[in-house]
């Protein structure tokens, strides 16, 4: 399920934001607006949608948790579609605003729920995330071999990519006074 919500997600605000300019400025079928005046509209749209996102992150941390807080914002973004496919020139402040809230309480949320999907999986410890590149550092517990962790986690359709991290800890230190030296480990 969380694969087509993500799809339903992506449609949703990546297709209205490949479209929104264009209708705006469209003086047949749109709503006639000057191209400063859509640029500024187009602008202000994004500006709300990642600011709404902070907003449901807190909305679903503090009050509903993250499966209302998809529900609803699902929801909101189909109420937000149908209205803007009913009548876009009377409707279109009222579909945007519902489809800018409706992303706002989804976005945060549904990484979120892919995390927690993934940890439920194979059982992992998340130990760091580097957000720039959506990647996750995990720790696999310890009774699953490094190989069945990266073959479950590359059957799952949400990883693009796992591959192993091999840490090696020496438990215990040779009782050798010479092995600092040897090793080039003088401090």
């Amino acid at each position: 399920y969380l694969v087509f919500s993500e799809m339903w997600e992506v449609f949703s605000f990546f297709g209205m934001r490949g479209l929104l300019t264009v209708f705006i400025v469209d003086k047949i079928s749109g709503l006639g607006m000057s191209e400063v005046t859509a640029n500024l509209q187009y602008g202000a749209t994004q500006a709300f949608v990642y600011a709404f996102t902070f907003i449901g992150g807190l909305v679903a941390d503090k009050i509903l948790g993250f499966r209302k807080s998809l529900f609803w914002g699902g929801l909101m973004m189909i109420t937000g579609s149908c209205i803007l496919a009913f009548n876009p020139q009377q409707f279109f402040f009222l579909g945007i605003a519902f489809t800018i809230v409706g992303t706002g309480f989804f976005k945060p949320n549904i990484s979120t729920m892919s995390l927690r999907s993934l940890q439920n999986q194979i059982g992992a410890e998340i130990k760091s995330t580097i957000p720039s590149g959506n990647l996750l550092v995990v720790r696999k517990p310890m009774v699953m071999t490094s190989q069945s962790a990266v073959k479950t986690l590359s059957q799952n359709e949400l990883v693009e990519f796992a591959e192993p991290n091999f840490i090696y800890r020496i438990n215990k230190t040779p009782n050798d006074p010479s092995l600092g030296r040897l090793w080039g480990l003088q401090n």
